[in-house]
């Protein structure tokens, strides 16, 4: 019997899903004459099944050197082209980097590292095919497979085990960091980063190189700063990658930052979960006409916030544009035009051409400036629904920041929007936090009722990480951090003639600001709220809320 598993280790063990495709052959199992045998078998011969025998004149010679390896022998057999490409679809979705088929641990890695480090500076970086020019964006039957590079040279291994590592660990991005001595590797695991591993000079400069190589980029060019797209196939998904570099003081550093690729994250239903939050923004989305700002931080989910509000009113009815820089992620049925910071085509220049195409729908994820707020508003006062991202650490500091950019009074209130501000608190590991009553001191922060129950992480030093790792002991969940995973927090601010007021009088007076903060907020929707009632559902922690608290920044800015 067939078996696609089995199918896909022959393929990856003597040839490759791109090569089969290529020549429409594929190798059905080892047989003997009492029918297949297992995999691990080194008796008998392999099937091969080929999907014209005429062929064999080429390439027979290839696949029985490749298969003579193993001391086994090549049997051929003609198939159906159809029934090979239909093997190869089903053998191309079985789950080989599976946790249990792949080892992705740390000291994976640095074997792989150091089997490359060990032929110096001067070996060549493997068996890379440089291209000069890749497009970005490629469609799916053309993106390559992660197993080309785990199953190539020892320093593509160590490329392919890295990204696998982040993307086991949940980790939003790399950075490659070159020091006087070494390359440091850290990971950013819930907002915060991490140690992973540091490795040698000469090896740190050709994970570089792969990595390029892998993004699209140019590998001989280490001065100048570049941007690349790393895109590969991975157990029947898309790994999508955004990477960076720019010359540091030591060399060449990196961000890798990993993207969402699932279009089932993009729903307000799943990332919004206060009720009062979601059904407010949905009011003036559903209206199709006026401003709404989402507003935060780097790396609060800004972006993807904005990708699912287009979600909700995608309709084949409305002519829906974006302008980003970068394109994170595809949206079909969407036109997404990707902006050049610097260059002859940046934000404004393309938002008002995008405006003569007369769209019913504009997002832009930023706004970069007064010249790009003023084309905004202007689109969204003629009947437009404009959606646009804005940095500030919180609601007010938004409205604050778009009165700043000379819009007036009586056209802030006539743009019949909102202003919705979004930051991530960590969750507790459930696994290994412990519970404690509510203190004193954090019935004062949060507001709780004191003698409450709240739950406490259980946050490891390094030392104490590496001793409960050596005694088997370290929590298998977050791996000693004590938080495991995010959660949104959000506050919103309908654009109302009172708040628009109560902006005007505590930008010039700061002793309005309390009277703004508890006015403009409906049944008390704000971060700090939320938060607290996360600490009470023993969610997060007080020391979450606290720092929630101490970055919010002190309101009103100067003007």
């Amino acid at each position: 019997m067939i078996n696609p598993a089995e199918i896909r280790r022959l393929i990856d063990e003597y040839f490759s899903l791109a090569w089969c495709r290529e020549n429409v052959v594929i190798p059905l199992g080892i047989s003997r004459e009492n029918g297949f045998l297992p995999v691990d078998s080194t008796a008998g011969s392999l099937v091969v099944a080929i999907g014209n025998l005429s062929f064999l004149g080429t390439i027979g010679e290839f696949i029985k050197h490749r298969v003579s390896r193993s001391s086994l022998v090549c049997q051929f057999v003609e198939r159906p082209h159809e029934e090979i490409q239909s093997l190869i679809e089903q053998a191309s979705e079985q789950r080989l980097l599976a946790k249990d088929a792949i080892d992705n641990s740390v000291d994976a890695f640095i074997q792989a590292i150091r089997q490359e480090d060990r032929q110096g500076l001067e070996s060549p970086l493997g068996e890379l095919e440089f291209e000069d020019e890749r497009d970005e964006f490629i469609c799916d039957d053309q993106i390559p497979d992660l197993s080309s590079e785990l199953l190539g040279s020892p320093i593509q291994k160590a490329s392919a085990q890295l990204l696998l590592a982040a993307l086991n660990a949940d980790a939003t991005c790399i950075l490659i960091e070159p020091q006087e001595s070494d390359h440091r590797i850290r990971l950013r695991q819930d907002g915060a980063l991490r140690p992973y591993v540091r490795v040698p000079i000469s090896a740190g400069i050709k994970l570089m190189a792969c990595l390029k190589n892998m993004a699209g980029m140019n590998v001989a060019e280490r001065r100048s700063s570049q941007e690349g797209r790393i895109q590969r196939k991975m157990a029947g998904k898309r790994l999508v990658c955004r990477m960076t570099t720019c010359l540091g003081r030591f060399g060449e550093t990196s961000v890798i930052r990993l993207l969402v690729t699932s279009g089932e994250l993009l729903c307000l239903d799943r990332i919004i979960s206060n009720d009062d939050v979601r059904s407010a923004l949905r009011k003036p989305i559903q209206k199709l006409h006026g401003l709404i700002v989402v507003a935060g931080q780097i790396d609060v989910g800004k972006t993807t916030t904005l990708y699912a509000a287009l979600r909700e009113i995608d309709s084949d009815e409305k002519s829906i544009v974006t302008v980003e820089y970068p394109i994170e992620f595809t949206l079909p049925g969407i036109t997404q035009i990707q902006a050049s910071v610097g260059g002859d085509q940046d934000f404004a220049a393309i938002l008002k051409t995008v405006l003569r195409a007369d769209p019913d729908v504009v997002m832009t994820e930023e706004v970069r400036g007064k010249e790009t707020m003023a084309i905004l508003t202007e689109a969204a006062s003629q009947g437009r629904l404009v959606l646009a991202g804005i940095h500030a650490s919180n609601a007010v500091a938004a409205l604050s920041r778009i009165a700043s950019m000379g819009l007036s009074k009586h056209l802030l209130v006539d743009l019949n929007g909102a202003v919705l501000s979004q930051r991530l608190v960590r969750k507790i590991c459930n696994a290994c936090s412990i519970e404690r009553p509510c203190l004193e001191e954090d019935a004062l922060l949060t507001g709780l009722l004191l003698g409450s129950p709240l739950r406490v992480a259980s946050s490891l030093s390094a030392a104490e990480k590496a001793m409960q790792s050596r005694d088997g002991t370290l929590c298998p969940h977050c791996q000693g951090i004590g938080y495991k995973g995010r959660v949104g927090v959000y506050e919103i601010v309908s654009l109302t003639r009172e708040v628009i007021s109560f902006l005007m009088r505590a930008s010039q007076s700061p002793e309005c600001y309390h009277d703004l903060a508890d006015s403009i907020f409906p049944a008390g929707i704000n971060m700090l709220g939320a938060c607290s009632e996360l600490v009470r559902d023993r969610i997060t922690s007080v020391a979450e809320y606290s720092r929630l608290k101490r970055s919010m920044v002190p309101w009103p800015p100067d003007l």
